[in-house]
């Protein structure tokens, strides 16, 4: 096989690893970007059901790592939670999501944004203990969004340079 051939059949492979990491990450990406509608919601009530999905092992990626939960035993509104490692930190130190004296959940009041028909992004929660501001909340998912989108359109043009490159006809001249 010629050096040419090699290195156009390597570019191609390239084009395509990248181009399903761009739609992976995009679609990690989509409920954040779902999340900036105008129309925010305010939920009360208590934990009913709480899971911490983590692709990878509490990673703290951004898009990687959220809390799932649902309130008042409503199995059909699903909560997601998104937020950066300092944030869970802080949070740590005031929110708990049972009491262990009463054993039973703590009171929520949850500002949340429509993504699909039973899905919402948390953008603010609040207990008797403490909260986290939506403004905080906002600026993360606005951050995060923003790099985000920006891997997305480099690993977009790599695509492309390289589908480029390994299509493209040799001239001798």
């Amino acid at each position: 096989m010629s050096k040419t051939k090699y290195k156009r059949i390597s570019a191609l492979n390239i084009a395509i690893l990248s181009f399903f990491l761009m739609v992976w990450l995009f679609s990690y990406m989509l409920p954040i970007l779902r999340s900036f509608t105008p129309e925010e919601h305010l939920f009360y009530g208590n934990l009913s059901y709480i899971s911490n999905a983590s692709l990878f092992g509490n990673t703290n990626i951004p898009f990687l790592d959220r809390q799932s939960f649902n309130i008042n035993n409503d199995k059909e509104a699903h909560f997601k939670l998104y937020l950066s490692g300092l944030q869970k930190s802080e949070m740590n130190t005031w929110f708990r999501w049972w009491d262990s004296k009463t054993q039973s959940p703590i009171p929520l009041e949850i500002k949340a944004r429509r993504i699909h028909k039973d899905t919402w992004i948390v953008k603010g929660i609040s207990t008797s203990e403490g909260s986290l501001e939506t403004k905080s909340v906002q600026n993360y998912h606005l951050r995060i969004s923003f790099w985000g989108l920006l891997f997305t359109a480099i690993l977009f043009g790599i695509s492309l340079r390289s589908l480029h490159y390994s299509l493209k006809k040799n001239n001798p001249s």
